[in-house]
């Protein structure tokens, strides 16, 4: 039997980018790893490889070997994504040519409400027993459209750094970690109608409206307890 407890505490200092938060990008406290993804995310309590920088820096001292990887890749495109590429080529195949205003409106108002979302990102990491860092960078762009001609967009560089320490206690059985962060984002968020877009198309594309550069600090504390 194995037991886990986990306070997984944030303290931001400051605003990370401003003070409207996007709907559409989820702010998650992990990472997402495959291995984690694997098993439902349920990883909180197993935590025995790198994925314990994002979800509970506690399984660091619980690691036997040293541990690294310098090119680890991953590329994600939402199912919405992935149909709405589909339909245009699709539509491309079918009227010879590359688009035309119905076939937009038509499409516009097929994917409404629907969420967009393509990303990559790239994760050196390297770890140890009672320690690990990781750098993350992430290219990502999420966009949804409303029946009201409104599209909001959410998309830039993201990035999270952090630098993890643990110990054992009692005997190896209570595993104490500390993680702190540094998060970052450089990128656009923002919700567009057809007045600001016909606004940017003026001005050249230089029209800087909904476009944000920020970091924050954080931590967060982990704890794993196997009872005899």
């Amino acid at each position: 039997m194995r037991l886990n407890l986990i306070a997984n505490t944030f303290f931001f200092f400051g605003i990370l980018i401003s003070t409207e938060s996007s709907a559409l990008q989820e702010n998650k406290w992990t990472h997402f790893g495959t291995r984690p993804l694997a098993m439902g995310n349920a990883f909180v309590a197993v935590s025995d490889d790198f994925n314990a920088l994002f979800y509970n820096p506690a399984g660091l001292a619980r690691l036997k070997e040293w541990d690294g990887d310098l090119f680890l890749t991953r590329f994600s495109v939402g199912q919405n994504s992935t149909e709405t590429f589909s339909d245009l080529l699709n539509g491309n195949a079918e009227t010879g040519q590359s688009s035309t205003t119905k076939r937009f409106i038509d499409l516009f108002e097929k994917k409404t409400g629907k969420n967009q979302h393509v990303s990559i990102s790239f994760t050196p990491n390297i770890v140890f027993p009672n320690f690990g860092f990781a750098v993350v960078l992430e290219s990502l762009f999420n966009m949804t459209t409303h029946s009201d001609l409104d599209i909001d967009v959410y998309g830039g560089l993201e990035g999270i750094v952090p630098l993890s320490f643990a110990k054992n206690f009692l005997h190896e059985r209570l595993s104490i970690g500390i993680t702190t962060k540094l998060r970052y984002f450089l990128g656009v968020d923002h919700s567009y109608d057809i007045g600001s877009v016909s606004e940017i198309a003026e001005a050249g594309g230089e029209n800087n409206s909904g476009v944000y550069a920020g970091w924050a600090p954080g931590v967060d504390l982990g704890l794993l307890f196997t009872p005899t």
